[in-house]
């Protein structure tokens, strides 16, 4: 038995040409291998490097240049940050992460400055309610 030079496979010694891929057979140059093929019957596999491995687990951000992520963990920390604590930590949170390369970052830096802008919308608007609420309390005391 004898290796096909193209292929690997074994073929046997009667055999007009690879059974598998068809390299060998009369008119071959005319064969359909040959038009998609073209001149890859000249690469050697041996000289074509593996890809590196690729991973589909990922419990933390990316960090592969321009799509770096910010981890969710962050995100949640500075929005209760801003909810609970101070709007000043969605302000600086949201100025430092917008003024990152980072698309995912710009976004949520984005997000969290109009939230605090929200927040203090509605801040004004239920100090203005009830400031008016309290004085019209007071004129029908």
């Amino acid at each position: 038995m004898r290796e096909c030079p193209f292929c690997g496979t074994k073929i046997k010694d009667e055999s007009q040409g690879c059974p598998s891929c068809g390299y060998g057979r009369p008119n071959d140059s005319t064969s359909a291998n040959d038009e998609i093929l073209g001149e890859a019957r000249e690469v050697d596999s041996r000289t074509i490097p593996e890809p590196p491995p690729h991973t589909t687990y990922s419990s933390g951000p990316s960090y592969d240049g321009e799509n770096r992520q910010l981890g969710i963990l962050w995100k949640v920390i500075l929005v209760l940050g801003t909810l609970f604590f101070s709007l000043f930590v969605g302000v600086i949170g949201g100025v430092y992460l917008y003024t990152r390369p980072y698309p995912d970052y710009k976004k949520f830096g984005r997000n969290l400055m109009i939230l605090c802008v929200v927040l203090v919308i509605l801040q004004f608007i239920s100090i203005f309610l009830f400031a008016g609420f309290g004085f019209f309390h007071h004129l029908i005391d």
